[in-house]
């Protein structure tokens, strides 16, 4: 089916393609029940800031990641971050500080991740 579509909306091309739909693609998280084996509560996503250290020719810098989804128990408040996702993020951090240096501009003090999210 993909293939399918990329042939019909962008000349066969699937990477575009796949780019195009992962731009468009909204998804919800789903509700998972609490890790805490003491509660019966259900987790659910909240949004939090999260604050990432670096450093850049021996200089600390930190910069703020502002609402990433994390889930929290509605009962006992235990939070759970999803492992692949902080991955990501460390990832993507990394790249946009060498991309940024690369090109001599100024590093963020301070992102949305909602822009992550956005070509």
């Amino acid at each position: 089916m993909i293939r399918l579509k990329a042939a019909l909306y962008v000349g066969g091309n699937v990477a575009e393609f796949m780019r195009q739909a992962a731009a468009q693609y909204r998804g919800q998280m789903k509700t998972l029940d609490c890790i805490n084996p003491n509660c019966d509560g259900l987790m659910q996503v909240i949004y939090t800031d999260e604050t990432h250290f670096f450093k850049v020719a021996d200089k600390d810098h930190e910069m703020v990641l502002h609402g990433v989804p994390v889930y929290e128990c509605n009962c006992c408040r235990t939070r759970m971050a999803d492992v692949n996702l902080s991955a990501e993020l460390e990832g993507f951090i990394d790249e946009e500080i060498e991309f940024r240096l690369k090109n001599y501009m100024e590093l963020p003090t301070e992102i949305d991740f909602d822009q992550l999210l956005t070509p």
